[in-house]
Order: structure tokens, then C-alpha cells, then sequence
């Protein structure tokens, strides 16, 4: 009887606190938890971790996973996030077959002056392993994923900020990564991408530069390595990201690049059947935080997805449609939970249409705007994060279980490597979060 009286009250006790805690962290009443774009705290603000209450609550020890303890949105899309222990500052996240095996693997990269790429394998059991470390250089804050010396398997470059270069780590045919190969690149290089970018069916990496006026195109060669760097023009900024695909509708691959701070927000590269780039071409919009290549009108054309703004209402997602005549316009702005930073597109839902998931700096939050059948997008609904601060490439989304579903991948600067595993396509099923299991 003493026991059930005691399990009553720690049962009344753990209902109590849940309902404190879902009271402080909802957005009406966490003004004391914001913090900037840049991940510092406003003035007069409390940072979470410190926060009474959540001492070890939300910030979980390095050695197990921790559910989120924000219910998850009404959609039922992605269960309570985990947490993959990672490096001290891990700022950018890819997702790729880096062992050859027919299954996703993840791999991040760390933004800090002895950086390590970290190479999450796949298991059978559709979960990751522990990390392969492999050493960078100074502050390898981006990566991107693709094949770098077309034999068909993926590898990694990262953009080494400090040492002003790009490492290609190539797959070798044991199913692990050889040592960096290094390429100069112009001052700070802050973004990185991989797309056929001359239309000869290789692979080749353009890189944006925090110090530098110019984005730097390296082409893949014959023999499987990168010509040198071929610079074009453009706004020198800071706070960058960019992303690459087919902006005029003409089946070869452009390039965009987001101006974090100062310039135009966007800089638009259009490639010609010679091979090279033209432009830019200047679009402007304030307070840029992220961008994403991606169908997000339904038309069959490529969009671009820009995420700016700060603390709502300034907070918002817009969408710069691609006309018939292969330009691009300002077409749509959706309003977006606070501060929404890296972006992507891609079908979450698996309905045929492509949807746009965003994270949101020091809301505890990923936001998720699912297209329409009338080519807009549905407001957002959210899921739950751990606190985090995160880079313009500190997202992206795969199928890293084998279940055919998209999953979340977000490089979180404190913790590591956090997932959201896609939920079942029955709908119906709403995951709580773990605190009440």
C-alpha cells in the first residue's frame, strides 16, 4: 500500500512538472529563452541551459540518446528526435553511402580550429555507429557530399575556413575514406556544394568565401581529380550558404548563393552550354539566414526557398518562384516560428510534392511547411529539438534506416549529430514525447 501511495504522488509529482514545463517552453511564454540569429542571448535574456529546472534536463549526458520533450505535431511525420554524441562544435551535416553497402550514411563536420569529419555508418539494425573520425584542418564548418572522382562512389569535400582550401575525402574501395586531398580556395571558404556544374556528367564543387568577392568553381577532370579553382564575381558576405539546381529551366545546373550579411540576399549563376557561369544576378530581400533548391510551387519548375528574419513577426519563409520564362520572382512569404535558419527541400510526406523543413536557432523547434495541391505551402507545424545554435549547412534530410522514408539529420553545435526519424505513413499515429512514456 506504501509503495502504491508513493508511485501515486512520483506519478502526480512528474505530471506536474511536464505540464511546467510544456507551459514554459510554448512560445507565448519562453520570451526568457530567446537569442539572436547568431545564436547569442538577447539582452535581459536567460539562457536555457542554465535555466532552473533543466539543469541536465535538456542538455542529456554524452553517452545516452534523450527524446524531446515537445510533443510532436499533429502530422505524425517524424518520432521524438535522438541524439548521436558528436565534436565540440559540429556545424555542418551530409548524408551518403560512405561505405558502399546499399545503405545512408551520415557525416558531419566540425567548426572548430582542430576539426574532424565524423562518419556516422548505417548498421543493419537501422541505426548508426559510433563515429570514424577522420582529421581537416582549421574550422571545417561545411560539407557537401557527391562523387568526386566518378567511380561511382560518394565521398565528402569540406571547406576549411581557416586554412583557406577544400579537403576531398575520397571512398576507397573497403568501405572507408582516404586522407584529405587539399585544394586553395580564396579567402574563408563558409559554403560548399557539389553538382555537375559544365553538364559532362561529373560531379564538380562550388565554394562560397566569408573574405573573398567571388564564389570558386573546381571541375572534375578526367583522371579524377579537380582542375584548379575558376573564380567568379560576386558579393563578398559572410554568414553564407548556397545551393545548386536548374533556376531557368534549361536542364543544366545553376548555382545560388545566399548573402548572409550585406549585398543582395541571393546571387544567381546560370550555367551556359559552353560549360561556365554567367552572372550573377541579384535578388533582394533582408535579413537572409538560408536557402534550398527545390519544386516548392508544384509547377515542374525549380524554386528557391529563402528563410530570414529574426524573433516573429519578422520571422518568415519565402519563396522566389521560377517563371515560364526562366526568371525568378517573388512569389510567396509564409510566416515561420522564430529565428529559422538552415533550410531544405524535399517530399516529407511522400505525397509527390516537395516540402520545406527549416530549424530554428535557440527555439528548440524544426519547422516543417508541407506543399499544398494548389502548389502553397500549408503553415508550419513543429517538432522538438534540443537547444542548439546552427550554420547555413546544418541540415539535411535522407533515408538513413532503410525504411524508404526521409529522415532529419541536424548538426547541433553542443551534442552532435540529432535525428528524427521518419514515423510510420500511417498518419494517425501521434508520437508523445518520451517524458511520459
Amino acid at each position: 500500500m506504501i509503495a502504491k501511495v508513493k508511485l501515486s504522488v512520483l506519478l502526480l509529482v512528474m505530471l506536474l512538472l511536464s505540464a511546467f514545463l510544456f507551459a514554459s517552453l510554448s512560445k507565448a511564454q519562453t520570451n526568457d529563452l530567446r537569442v539572436d540569429r547568431y545564436g547569442r542571448l538577447l539582452p535581459g535574456k536567460q539562457n536555457l541551459n542554465n535555466a532552473p529546472g533543466f539543469e541536465g534536463l535538456l542538455r542529456p549526458p554524452v553517452d545516452e540518446f534523450f527524446h524531446s520533450l515537445i510533443p510532436n505535431s499533429q502530422l505524425g511525420l517524424f518520432r521524438p528526435y535522438l541524439i548521436y554524441p558528436g565534436g565540440d562544435w559540429d556545424e555542418a551535416v551530409g548524408i551518403g553511402d560512405f561505405n558502399d553497402d546499399g545503405l545512408n550514411d551520415v557525416a558531419t563536420s566540425e567548426d572548430f580550429f582542430t576539426g574532424y569529419l565524423r562518419i556516422y555508418l548505417q548498421n543493419s539494425s537501422g541505426t548508426l555507429n559510433s563515429p570514424v573520425l577522420y582529421n581537416i584542418g582549421a574550422r571545417p564548418s561545411t560539407l557537401a557530399v557527391g562523387d568526386l572522382n566518378d567511380d561511382g562512389l560518394d565521398d565528402v569535400v569540406t571547406a576549411n575556413v581557416h586554412d583557406n582550401e577544400i579537403g576531398v575525402f575520397l571512398q576507397l574501395p573497403n568501405g572507408t575514406l582516404a586522407a584529405q586531398v587539399t585544394y586553395d580556395t580564396s579567402t574563408g571558404p563558409d559554403a560548399i556544394a557539389v553538382a555537375d556544374l559544365n553538364d559532362d556528367g561529373r560531379d564538380d564543387i562550388v565554394v562560397s568565401h566569408w573574405n573573398a568577392p567571388n564564389i570558386g568553381v573546381f571541375i572534375q577532370n578526367t583522371n579524377g581529380t579537380l582542375d584548379p579553382r575558376v573564380s567568379y564575381s560576386a558579393p563578398q558576405s559572410g554568414y553564407d550558404d548556397i545551393d545548386t539546381g536548374d533556376l531557368n529551366n534549361d536542364g543544366l545546373i545553376d548555382v545560388v548563393k545566399m548573402n548572409g550579411q550585406g549585398g543582395p540576399a541571393l546571387s544567381v549563376y546560370l550555367q551556359t552550354i559552353s560549360g561556365t557561369l554567367s552572372g550573377p544576378i541579384s535578388y533582394n530581400h533582408d535579413d537572409p539566414n538560408g536557402v534550398a533548391v527545390g519544386d516548392v510551387t508544384g509547377d515542374g519548375l525549380q524554386d528557391i526557398a529563402l528563410t530570414y528574419g529574426g524573433n516573429g513577426p519578422s520571422a518568415n519563409l519565402a519563396v522566389f518562384a521560377q517563371t515560364v520564362a526562366g526568371t525568378l520572382q517573388l512569389d510567396a512569404t509564409y510566416s515561420a516560428y522564430d529565428i529559422p535558419e538552415p533550410v531544405e527541400v524535399a517530399d516529407v510526406d511522400m505525397d509527390g510534392r516537395q516540402d520545406v523543413v527549416t530549424i530554428h536557432s535557440g527555439w528548440l523547434a524544426m519547422g516543417v511547411f508541407l506543399q499544398k495541391t494548389d502548389g502553397t505551402l500549408s503553415p508550419y507545424e513543429l517538432f522538438g529539438l534540443p537547444y542548439g545554435q546552427y550554420g547555413p549547412q546544418g541540415l539535411d534530410l535522407g533515408d538513413i534506416n532503410n525504411d524508404g522514408l526521409p529522415d532529419v539529420t541536424i548538426a547541433n553545435y553542443s551534442l552532435g549529430l540529432v535525428v528524427l526519424y521518419h514515423g510510420p505513413q500511417d498518419k494517425s499515429m501521434i508520437y508523445m514525447p518520451a517524458f511520459f512514456h
